[in-house]
């Protein structure tokens, strides 16, 4: 059974945003703010000092090349449940994107007044293959700083 859609997005256009169907999209601007603050956190207004983040448990987890996919796979399901909510739930749709305005943005104020690291990554690893080789280049995009709250558990 196909399941209707709430939004039809065959007739949208910038200008109807205003009318009460697109209404909801607004919220997704949201994204330019937080990246622009996270960003530039990470880039520019570097913290002289990172609280570490670390647990006596941390030390029982062997390094796994292979965690990269379910973590990667974290950014397809927010944009997978981003256009299913926006097509099929708007209210669901809203409610969702009120909870990450409000986390992220708590988020972020906290990186800036109390930054935090993880100091857990390998400097070299044990095997070499294109997942490893992948990971040098994500640890140059993808920090170790401003872990806490995680972005990724409350997203």
């Amino acid at each position: 059974m196909k399941r209707q859609t709430i939004l039809d997005l065959k007739n949208f256009k910038l200008s109807k945003l205003k009318e009460k169907e697109y209404k909801h999209l607004w919220l997704l601007l949201y994204w330019i703010p937080y990246l622009l603050a996270f960003g530039a956190l990470e880039r520019i207004f570097i913290a002289p000092y990172y609280k570490p983040m670390y647990s006596h448990l941390d030390d029982l987890i062997p390094f796994c090349e292979f965690f990269i996919f379910p973590y990667l796979i974290w950014f397809f399901f927010i944009a997978g449940a981003t256009i299913y909510f926006m097509l099929y739930d708007v209210p669901a749709f809203k409610k969702t994107y009120w909870f990450i305005i409000i986390t992220f943005t708590i988020s972020i104020l906290i990186f800036c007044f109390y930054p935090t690291c993880q100091e857990l990554r390998p400097t070299e690893f044990v095997r070499d293959n294109f997942i490893t080789r992948f990971m040098v280049g994500w640890y140059k995009f993808d920090t170790n700083t401003n872990v806490f709250p995680s972005v990724h558990c409350m997203g």
